[in-house]
């Protein structure tokens, strides 16, 4: 058996004319509540020191140094939190069904 059929379909682009092989991936869409505090640190950022990276790129410097302990951590937070009733982004779904991941 081929592993290729069960790997995703690529997307081909091109680097300095070589091709490279991508999986697709659809794109991460972020809502104006995560969106805000990245835009609140650049607002302080460039009132501080007279220029800010932008919000997409504090997300992209964010993201790229968090590290996996930081990630395993906030979602083990926002669980407890969800389960203390604190904030339940879905009401329709308990805290354990949060992590019935498909």
């Amino acid at each position: 058996m081929s592993t290729e059929s069960a790997l995703p379909k690529n997307n081909i682009s091109e680097n300095n004319g070589e091709k490279m092989d991508t999986p697709s991936v659809p794109p991460l869409i972020i809502t104006a509540q995560h969106r805000k505090p990245f835009e609140e640190a650049s607002a302080y950022i460039t009132e501080t020191y007279g220029k800010s990276p932008s919000p997409e790129d504090l997300m992209r410097l964010w993201l790229s140094n968090a590290n996996l302990w930081e990630i395993v951590d906030a979602l083990e937070n926002a669980v407890r939190g969800m389960a203390d009733g604190d904030a339940m982004p879905n009401p329709d779904k308990t805290s354990s069904e949060i992590l019935d991941l498909p």
